[in-house]
């Protein structure tokens, strides 16, 4: 706009300037002033909009935002995201089977270095969506994806594969494999160096061996694996059950297949923290004992050390070894985001924030989607009292899952610190209905119930779960949260101490629970409370 009325100012001097007899300074001052006039317009133009509102300020946009803006661009030159297979077979019977080879190419390629693989929990965000190939590829930062699909009949496969350019959509590399189902390991190898050597990544030869490496070549026992991990992943009571009765089949046709341990050992755990209803002292030493002959059939393996290390970081408190073995399980596997995951679970709850961000940073790099990686993101904030950011993050979690209790749980514990009852209350009750009512979803609404005045509920709530623990249900851990939020400081020691000695999830027995995450300092200058704190290793 000023250009334009700075062009019809010139014109206009020009053309009056004659029949009006101005001086000869009169053009030059006019074209000084313009010039002097342009710089202030471009200082305004910077300050305010001109909108339908008429002439309003230019809002900031804060370096977060920025920094979304342009986290899911493609960044790195050497990245792909391999697509979930889709399931061509004539009875549509083999999903486990595209998920399980899926998967497989995912983990052979994290062992490249210098090149940047999403993980299977944001690629399976895509599954059976018919999306753009380029707007999968912004959303999940990389410049190449891989898509499939299997047919599968009897003992015969038919594999396609085709490695996409994200950002024009052009296919780099297509390839149709016709073979026998025991051929299955050579598809995966050939695809995954296919993908290498389109990327002109390089594989060092002395770590071909590993990269390459097949913990069975027997596809009876693969196919079982495939159905641990396809029912792991779903993460209840129920799918938990079933994988860990497909491991321990493929266990007894094979006790030396490493790999299967190591995620006999994962779903012992998930059970053991409350995603299923088992008895969480039984999962813990079944988890630990399984994860353990991993690594003494495998001790190069990451999944194997990631079990074990967290195993022990729930149940046990030998810190320098949990440390160790997390270390050694992303030294072994760099690009496995669960290792980074929970190894910066690990980190913040020891308060060592800075480190504990950078894991969560490469956790969400390697896997941008995946939802419990975003929450634990903003539980890091609400241990550091960020409780906006957290309120924020968690925001964006329900965006992206919007039945996913946890993060329900955690919002409605951000809010009533922050003495919004209301909006506490809406969260946490969500939380116990998606969760079908778990005894750990219900112990942060009983707290929540209590902070926000409700006492007669959080009081019902105590009851109910008492009569559950006299039942035989070990929920020490919980109830202590519930006697914080009803200020019953001496019920609240004592189902600590019961709960320390019973190997309860370790959330619930460290200080930063109840001092950083509940907002509570109940307990923090008992003279139990240190010694426990003592005696766990947390404190000199």
């Amino acid at each position: 706009m000023y250009a334009a009325a700075a062009f019809v100012i010139l014109e206009l001097g020009s053309i009056i300037k004659e029949p009006l007899r101005l001086p000869d300074w009169t053009m030059p001052l006019i074209i000084v002033l313009l010039c002097v006039g342009f710089v202030m317009a471009v200082i305004l133009s910077w300050i305010y909009d001109i909108s339908m509102k008429g002439i309003t300020k230019t809002e900031k946009i804060a370096a977060s935002e920025v920094a979304s803006l342009s986290d899911n661009r493609p960044q790195y030159e050497h990245s792909v995201a391999v697509l979930p297979f889709q399931d061509m077979s004539p009875n549509k019977d083999q999903e486990y089977f595209c998920d399980g080879m899926t998967e497989e190419i995912i983990n052979v390629l994290s062992h490249v270095k210098g090149l940047k693989v999403i993980a299977r929990t944001s690629v399976f965000m895509f599954k059976d969506r018919n999306e753009d190939m380029r707007e999968i590829g912004y959303k999940l930062g990389v410049a190449h994806l891989l898509e499939g699909s299997v047919r599968k009949s009897g003992r015969k496969l038919r594999i396609t594969a085709q490695l996409i350019n994200s950002e024009d959509g052009t296919h780099l590399w297509s390839e149709n494999f016709n073979r026998e189902l025991d051929d299955v390991f050579d598809i995966q190898d050939e695809i995954a160096l296919a993908i290498v050597e389109n990327l002109k990544a390089r594989i060092p030869r002395s770590e071909l061996t590993t990269i390459f490496k097949h913990n069975t070549e027997k596809t009876e026992l693969y196919n079982l694996y495939l159905h641990g991990r396809f029912y792991t992943n779903k993460r209840n009571t129920e799918s938990l059950s079933k994988a860990i009765d497909y491991y321990q089949e493929a266990i007894g046709k094979d006790p030396e297949y490493a790999l299967v341990f190591a995620g006999l050992s994962e779903a012992y755990t998930l059970s053991a923290i409350g995603y299923s209803s088992s008895p969480p002292d039984e999962a813990y030493t079944k988890a630990k004992e399984a994860a353990l002959r991993a690594i003494e059939l495998d001790n190069e393996l990451a999944e194997a050390h990631t079990s074990l290390a967290f195993v022990k970081q729930y149940f046990e408190f030998d810190w320098p070894v949990i440390e160790r073995e997390w270390n050694r399980a992303i030294a072994l596997n760099p690009g496995y985001a669960p290792a980074h995951q929970w190894y910066g679970e690990y980190l913040f709850m020891m308060k060592r924030w800075e480190e504990a961000y950078q894991e969560m940073t490469l956790a969400l790099e390697l896997d941008p989607l995946s939802f419990i990686i975003q929450t634990m993101l903003g539980w890091l904030y609400h241990y550091q009292h960020k409780l906006d950011q957290a309120i924020d993050q968690y925001k964006k979690v329900i965006e992206l899952a919007p039945d996913y209790a946890v993060v329900y749980f955690n919002l409605g514990i951000a809010y009533v610190i922050k003495n919004m009852s209301a909006e506490a209350i809406e969260a946490a009750e969500k939380a116990v209905e998606l969760s079908g009512g778990s005894p750990f979803m219900k112990a942060g609404l009983a707290y929540v119930y209590a902070l926000s005045g409700h006492t007669e509920l959080a009081i019902e709530i105590r009851d109910e779960m008492i009569k559950l623990i006299k039942s035989g249900t070990p929920l020490h851990g919980p109830l202590v949260t519930v006697y914080v939020g009803l200020n019953e400081k001496e019920e609240a020691i004592k189902c600590l101490e019961i709960a320390s000695q019973n190997k309860t999830n370790m959330s619930f027995l460290i200080r930063a629970w109840y001092e950083d995450y509940l907002g509570s300092n109940l307990l923090s200058d008992d003279p139990r409370f240190i010694d426990l704190q003592k005696k766990i290793g947390l404190e000199q």
